[in-house]
């Protein structure tokens, strides 16, 4: 069965709840701090990293995760990423080291009008959600600012 015009007009995500959590896998060594704490710079990296273009999307940055609530298989879900990973690159260091998270709730507080979750769910995975910076970040000297992204850091 075909998608109707009014399907085709409605975007694919839709705001998480306030109560849900966004969780990321951290699949490659980079990723995973030696000190248990996130460095900036690797948020700062992946925010650069997915910027939709402006038209598909309302925000300028995304980091792609998931919704605890939807993902009844989180541990199961990294390991088979970090598979398909191996796959396509035999050499690459996938593995499943652990998640980052946070309650959507929390995550629109840390800077108003400024962060969200939105599901966005997949064929490959009904889970997907993007944490989101709705707002261009301020750059100092071509870098985006460490101050603006210390706070997104410190509730991850």
């Amino acid at each position: 069965m075909g998608e109707t015009s009014s399907q085709l007009l409605q975007p694919r995500y839709c705001p998480a709840l306030s109560e849900d959590y966004w969780i990321r896998h951290l699949l490659f060594p980079n990723e995973w701090p030696k000190t248990n704490k996130l460095h900036p710079k690797f948020l700062e990296n992946l925010l650069k990293k997915f910027q939709p273009p402006r038209h598909e999307r309302p925000w300028f940055m995304e980091i792609s995760g998931r919704l605890l609530s939807k993902a009844d298989d989180i541990v199961e879900f990294a390991k088979n990423r970090a598979i398909e990973l191996k796959h396509h690159n035999p050499q690459t260091p996938a593995e499943f080291r652990g998640i980052i998270y946070q309650q959507v709730g929390v995550v629109r507080a840390i800077e108003k009008d400024t962060y969200d979750v939105f599901h966005e769910p997949s064929l490959q995975d009904a889970a997907h959600a993007n944490l989101v910076r709705l707002k261009e970040y301020p750059e100092i000297k071509g870098e985006m600012s460490h101050a603006v992204i210390r706070e997104l850091v410190e509730k991850l």
